[in-house]
């Protein structure tokens, strides 16, 4: 908090926005403000005393980290509050996202699909973002897939009801099999993609029967 001439003002000092204003009369100004050892500050007039303290300073320190997009920081300043984090993962997610879409980088799809995992988001919204849109994008669209059937295997483990898990995994299924013929197509059965993903298919079912 800071006096400018005939006012009070605080600025927060992470993103230098003004949170709080307090105006004196011109006709009884502010002699004077002092900051006390317990962090009360005081403002004095000649007709009275005014006395500032802050509370719950941190209150929204995850939001301007979020805004600021530094997420980490964001996240650890969210106090155990799970709605707070979800909007930090969900940020986040979109962000890597949109990386992912510009870049054309697989690993950044798998990013955005592991957060989005981790967050409380329906699976039918995370799956429609990450759905293939445009069919002549062919690397782009196999990269969508795969990030597709990483979300879906990070979000299993989450599912409560058998009938959620025994959906997911039909799904799962599907999409690992029409990875599996669209790799045969392009590649051939023995190339080193195709065996790599009929490897990981095959780990996906014996841990499925676990």
């Amino acid at each position: 908090m800071t006096l400018h001439q005939n006012t009070i003002a605080a600025t927060c000092l992470l993103n230098n926005q003004l949170v709080f204003i307090d105006n004196f009369d011109d006709k009884d100004p502010v002699l004077g403000f002092r900051v006390s050892t317990d962090d009360t500050m005081w403002a004095f007039t000649k007709k009275s005393v005014y006395r500032y303290r802050v509370k719950n300073e941190g209150r929204s320190v995850w939001r301007i980290y979020l805004e600021l997009g530094e997420f980490e920081e964001a996240k650890k300043h969210c106090d155990g509050n799970q709605n707070y984090l979800d909007e930090v993962l969900l940020h986040q997610a979109n962000d890597y996202l949109t990386k992912a879409e510009k870049s054309k980088s697989s690993a950044d799809f798998r990013e955005a699909a592991r957060i989005f995992a981790k967050s409380n988001a329906a699976v039918t919204e995370v799956t429609l973002k990450l759905l293939p849109q445009n069919p002549d994008q062919i690397e782009l669209n196999q990269f969508r897939n795969e990030a597709i059937i990483f979300f879906l295997e990070n979000r299993l483990p989450r599912m409560g009801r058998y009938t959620e898990k025994a959906l997911l995994i039909g799904w799962l299924l599907e999409l690992y099999l029409t990875r599996l013929s669209d790799l045969i197509d392009q590649n051939g059965k023995n190339s080193k993609i195709t065996k790599s993903h009929h490897e990981n298919f095959i780990r996906f079912i014996e841990d499925s029967g676990n």
